[in-house]
């Protein structure tokens, strides 16, 4: 995929690309390169959105004794906040929010309305159980960490 993307960028740069010197060809090529360059880009869309992955997200609160699953769905080699922005968006049930962080991106705050608390020593640890049983703890967040096909992805409300 990463080829795809990377020969899509480039077919796209120089279609768009015209010869700034010559007017009277320059103009009516871009026409078409533009044309096939709309084209390229609506495959992509199009493959993106209809390409979804399944992933379970398990929410678990050991405190409050809660733990539920949504079903929920990843595109392929996406990240997992677009599959929880997804979900947000598809189950009124399931609510999250984060805060942009400069130099680390996004950073998860809260999920269904409870949020992590430096006082309390509380965060919401991300866990990952794979399709095999093993559990990874993921060395980047929910804007970074691409899950895989049938992939669980725990949210842990606990301590440090």
């Amino acid at each position: 995929m990463a080829f795809r993307v990377i020969f899509t960028a480039a077919v796209l740069i120089l279609l768009t690309q015209g010869d700034e010197g010559d007017d009277e060809g320059a103009n009516s090529d871009r026409g078409s390169h533009a044309g096939a360059a709309a084209l390229l880009r609506h495959s992509d869309t199009v493959r993106q959105d209809n390409n979804l992955d399944p992933i379970t997200i398990v929410v678990k609160n050991k405190f409050q004794g809660v733990k539920k699953t949504y079903n929920a769905s990843v595109a392929y080699r996406g990240i997992l906040i677009g599959a929880m922005k997804r979900l947000r968006k598809s189950n009124a049930n399931f609510k999250f929010t984060y805060k942009e962080d400069l130099n680390y991106g996004p950073y998860l705050e809260s999920i269904n309305g409870v949020p992590g608390k430096t006082e309390d020593h509380t965060y919401w640890e991300l866990l990952v159980i794979k399709p095999n049983g093993s559990v990874i703890i993921p060395d980047v967040g929910i804007g970074c960490y691409i899950p895989s096909p049938n992939e669980q992805i725990l949210f842990n409300f606990t301590k440090w």
